[in-house]
């Protein structure tokens, strides 16, 4: 752990040690105290970001969609939603044609979903 790194979490520990009198922030200071050993990971893990960003960027086509449907009207639909964005996205990020992926996926007699997945078989 870096000197940097050693202050701010040492910083983080006297912040979360004062005591709240709002019970949202003694909330949020449990929780904190909670997730502390993970919260600073992006520091010492090369490739970790610091934000999920990406991920909120990757859900967001999926959350336009959804509101501009509606929604989904049963449970099963939304099972079949969360699939086949899943699927797209997966494409995309592998730079598979997702049409033609999709194709296979519905003329396959076995599932072979998990060829999407890099190293599964």
């Amino acid at each position: 752990m870096t000197a940097g790194t050693g202050r701010l979490v040492a910083h983080m520990d006297r912040l979360l040690s004062k005591t709240f009198r709002d019970p949202a922030n003694r909330r949020l200071a449990k929780h904190l105290r909670h997730e502390q050993p993970w919260l600073f990971t992006f520091l010492h893990c090369p490739g970790i970001e610091a934000t999920n960003n990406a991920a909120e960027r990757a859900l967001r086509p999926a959350v336009v969609a959804r509101k501009t449907w509606g929604g989904n009207r049963t449970e099963n639909g939304a099972k079949t939603q969360q699939i086949l964005i899943s699927v797209l996205a997966t494409c995309r990020q592998q730079g598979k044609d997702s049409f033609d992926r999709i194709t296979q996926l519905f003329r396959s007699p076995i599932p072979i979903v998990l060829d999407l997945i890099p190293n599964s078989s």
